[in-house]
């Protein structure tokens, strides 16, 4: 060495170690992943509370078919391929925090998950694996579904609208990252997409076709 460049590296505590040999991941029941599980993971972690003095709202609901989330100002869901339990048996559901979630949903080649009273782990074809402690408490999945009612009317939505998008997601971020303020609606024959936050706003209006 010629002295400029100095390495420092953290050992890992000896509780560390202890945590991850409690896991016992050899002795749990590896089940496979639905093939979607991670995008939309990706796709309803945002729903999800940032605080984590909300408890479950500031978490993913993973249900047998399906995940939720929500914030109490806004909700998300979205279906999966696969069940998360084998056909026949029955499944706990469990909420993962929203910060561990995003990371879950950024790892490529999961195939496999098990899952305890307090931790959930997620396996890829490597054998790597990524573990998250649950969130504790009651989730409101029938308050959530509720405010999706089936039928109502659909509508494919446009090419145009993911510009306008994009232009909302830039002016609704926040200095720390965080989404401020974006609202979809439609209003007669456009959908109006609004990003706000406390230093201005951006509206687009974009036809909604048929």
């Amino acid at each position: 060495s010629d002295g400029r460049t100095v390495l420092s590296m953290a050992l890992v505590e000896a509780n560390t170690v202890g945590l991850i040999q409690a896991l016992d991941l050899e002795g749990l029941e590896w089940l496979p992943l639905p093939t979607n599980f991670a995008i939309v993971l990706g796709l309803v972690a945002p729903g999800a509370s940032r605080n984590p003095a909300h408890g479950v709202w500031a978490g993913v609901h993973v249900g047998d078919d399906r995940l939720l989330s929500t914030d109490n100002f806004r909700c998300s869901w979205a279906e999966l391929k696969e069940t998360m339990a084998r056909p026949g048996t029955s499944f706990k559901p469990f909420v993962i925090p929203a910060r561990a979630a995003v990371l879950i949903a950024s790892m490529p080649g999961l195939e496999s998950w098990a899952a305890t009273a307090s931790w959930a782990h997620f396996m890829d074809g490597n054998g790597a694996v990524f573990s998250s402690r649950l969130l504790g408490g009651e989730f409101p999945v029938d308050g959530v579904m509720a405010l999706f009612p089936e039928g109502g009317e659909e509508w494919e939505l446009p090419e145009a609208l993911k510009p306008a998008l994009e232009r909302a997601m830039v002016m609704a971020t926040s200095l720390d990252g965080g989404m401020e303020y974006i609202s979809i609606r439609r209003d007669g024959p456009d959908i109006v997409v609004v990003g706000e936050r406390s230093a201005g706003s951006v509206t687009d209006r974009v036809p909604a076709g048929e």
